[in-house]
């Protein structure tokens, strides 16, 4: 319905156009001018993050379910996001290096410099 409302002005708006251009020598078809409409309607992001989770742990596809997505302009480029962020994560079955030394005993405090009665 919005849209209709629209196409009308553009037709005429396109046919008083080729009539000018017609008058310059250009000959425009009036009829095969086109026009593409977008809403720009505010997103509930909240909803759109819950269904996509909703599709993610059902086993839809991650491309498919980006791809879905209004806030989601270049899926190539959020899969490649996904795959670093995975190459960043250190994996599991390694022991985490806390800096101690070569022998991993923790390090020795001197208890010598505190005063007495000081735990």
């Amino acid at each position: 319905m919005f849209e209709s409302k629209f196409q009308t002005a553009d037709t005429y708006m396109f046919k008083v156009l080729a009539s000018s251009w017609g008058k310059k020598g250009d000959k425009v078809d009036y009829l095969q001018c086109t026009s593409e409409y977008t809403r720009s309607f505010p997103l509930d992001e909240l909803q759109e993050v819950q269904t996509a989770q909703g599709r993610l742990s059902a086993g839809l596809p991650k491309r498919w379910v980006f791809s879905k997505m209004a806030s989601v302009d270049d899926v190539d480029h959020i899969m490649k996001m996904i795959n670093e962020e995975k190459d960043d994560i250190a994996p599991l079955d390694q022991e985490p290096d806390w800096g101690f030394g070569e022998s991993g005993d923790e390090p020795e405090i001197d208890n010598a410099e505190k005063p007495e009665g000081v735990i």
